[in-house]
């Protein structure tokens, strides 16, 4: 195995060592750190505070070693590139790194009070940003479908349901605890519930 050249010293190893007034348990005890960090070979330091300290340290270090030594050998397989043969994630479709081919994010997010929900498209009229904001600010969980309800689509609901039935399964369906999981459409599940 290729002899290591560092370690990560974390800050948290500092703040124990600076408790150690004794410039010989320091000493132990940074030695103890590198033994084990660099060699890989466990060695309890001298002193009290210095074994306490160490009781902190050793393990971090210890498994920072072991992920080491893990990369060294997967180091081994890499000129082979790639998931290994039968591996589920061999035949996963990667992601598209060229722009161009990249699909677009159809995300909808309107700013409401609890946090960013819409970004309005620049292909809404200011009334259906005006209608997509309320809906985020009313309705954040049906507004959080996969595909949310539009001004086109109420309108369509309006032609035979009044505003106060639709009003009332829009609190409804905003009230079901798990809806965006079970649901896809705001629209198809309102027409479904208004039956």
């Amino acid at each position: 195995m290729k002899e290591r050249e560092n370690f990560l010293f974390w800050r948290s190893y500092w703040d124990a060592i600076k408790l150690i007034d004794e410039p010989e348990q320091t000493a132990s005890l940074i030695r103890s750190l590198c033994l084990l960090a660099f060699e890989g070979i466990e060695e309890e330091p001298e002193g009290r505070l210095a074994s306490l300290a160490w009781a902190s340290i050793r393990p971090i270090v210890s498994t920072n070693r072991k992920n080491y030594e893990n990369g060294c050998k997967g180091a081994e397989f890499g000129h082979l590139g790639g998931a290994p043969m039968g591996n589920q994630n061999a035949r996963r479709k990667q992601p598209q790194n060229n722009p161009q081919t990249t699909p677009k994010d159809k995300g909808r997010r309107i700013k409401d009070k609890g946090g960013e929900l819409f970004e309005p498209s620049t292909t809404l009229s200011e009334e259906e940003q005006i209608f997509a904001q309320k809906m985020a600010e009313r309705f954040p969980l049906v507004w959080r479908m996969s595909k949310p309800l539009t001004l086109a689509e109420y309108n369509r609901l309006l032609e035979q349901h009044t505003s106060d039935q639709l009003k009332e399964k829009l609190e409804r369906m905003e009230n079901t605890p798990d809806l965006p999981r079970k649901y896809v459409s705001a629209y198809l599940t309102l027409k479904n519930w208004l039956k």
